[in-house]
């Protein structure tokens, strides 16, 4: 069961989950993603992902269960997650999985459609498919 606190600081509304991952708006998460001990990712499939996605984002997807697993192996459990799905409904359920595994980190209000609609780029690219047990390194996973 899930627990929400609403904190205003200024006129940022932070959602926070008390399982650990915050829920913000598109703006904060634009400004999150710059920061290089950010991992910004991407949990639709990789069609959609190819279609369009937040630049500098990592496509990891799957079911919520097995998405924890993959993105432990893909960075590590000690970076900070920005994450984001087609809308809030389809990633909150991996957010508050990867939560319960130890990560720390964000979660986009509204999902991917609110990211163009809000006048942010978008990047279009195929996902890249790395061997089994390689990691991506540091640069391809973070925005400048």
């Amino acid at each position: 069961k899930r627990s929400i606190r609403l904190t205003v600081k200024g006129s940022r509304y932070i959602i926070k989950d008390v399982c650990g991952l915050n829920t913000v708006r598109v703006q904060e998460f634009a400004e999150l993603i710059h920061d290089p001990n950010v991992v910004c990712i991407d949990t639709r499939s990789p069609k959609e992902y190819a279609k369009g996605h937040v630049p500098g984002a990592i496509n990891i997807s799957g079911k919520a269960s097995t998405i924890a697993q993959q993105v432990k192996d893909a960075i590590g459990a000690d970076k900070t997650i920005a994450i984001y799905g087609r809308t809030r409904e389809l990633h909150s359920s991996t957010a508050f999985q990867l939560a319960r595994e130890g990560f720390k980190g964000y979660e986009m209000l509204g999902g991917f459609d609110f990211w163009p609609a809000m006048g942010y780029p978008v990047e279009s690219k195929a996902a890249v498919e790395l061997p089994a047990g390689q990691r991506p390194t540091e640069i391809s996973l973070i925005k400048k």
